[in-house]
């Protein structure tokens, strides 16, 4: 994945996790962005390990290969930008790429028997963005 605030770009690897609701990324991946903690506002993350406290933000996405530390990923994504919103957790130790973002603006099938995901570029309407938007705004 390669995420984008403002001029900075960052790759980023991890893995598609079904299970989670955000995106949870490492927080030295903000800092690598240049983005401040006051452009973030605060979030609560529940996990196996229990319940911390993470920032969130929304920052801009494309789809690049690879983007799974693993198995093998098909991208039909023709060079798409989407909005995604991210967690910036401390002491995470694997990027986990969640639901909200990416299954509004791709189908994705996972393919069990070959330990594969495909992702294929079909935008929809973002349920998620006015909740987020209206939290920052109101940094």
């Amino acid at each position: 994945m390669l995420l984008i605030s403002g001029d900075q770009q960052q790759p980023v690897g991890g893995l598609f996790d079904t299970g989670t609701t955000l995106t949870l990324l490492q927080a030295n991946i903000r800092e690598q962005l240049a983005i401040s903690a006051d452009q973030c506002t605060p979030q609560g993350v529940k996990g196996v390990g229990g319940v911390t406290e993470g920032l969130l933000t929304i920052l801009d996405a494309q789809m690049i290969e690879p983007i799974l530390t693993g198995p093998a990923a098909a991208l039909n994504t023709e060079g798409a930008t989407f909005q995604l919103p991210v967690v910036f957790v401390e002491a995470l130790q694997t990027n986990l790429f969640g639901r909200t973002g990416l299954m509004d603006n791709f189908y994705i099938a996972l393919e069990p028997d070959n330990l594969a995901t495909n992702f294929s570029w079909e935008p929809g309407p973002e349920q998620w963005t006015d909740e987020v938007r209206s939290r920052l705004a109101s940094l």
